[in-house]
């Protein structure tokens, strides 16, 4: 189990960085090979350029999510800050109320 913050940190940034890296190597080859002269039914060049759409498509939607979340998170704060529940000071015992029937 990991017991150092720090060195949890830095895994994060390193997927992060990773995760980046794979979209815009992705972008890079798919402008590179659009053009190419395809060899027809099962080209490695055509199937490497879906499974790099493919890596786009499911990278971008899980950062809008993640993006949601936390913008949720952020604004749910705020107005958890906002409204903080105050507890009345008088009650019915405080004011010596006796509910008889």
């Amino acid at each position: 189990m990991l017991k150092y913050s720090g060195f949890k940190r830095i895994i994060a940034a390193a997927i992060t960085a990773a995760v980046i890296l794979v979209l815009f190597l992705s972008a890079f080859y798919i402008a590179e090979h659009m053009n190419h002269e395809c060899s027809g039914e099962d080209c490695p060049i055509c199937e490497t350029i879906y499974q790099c759409t493919n890596n786009i498509n499911q990278l971008s939607l899980a950062a809008v999510v993640l993006a949601c979340v936390f913008a949720a998170i952020s604004y749910l704060s705020e107005i958890k800050e906002e409204y903080s529940f105050i507890a009345p000071i008088n009650s019915l015992i405080s004011q010596k109320v006796r509910l008889n029937d």
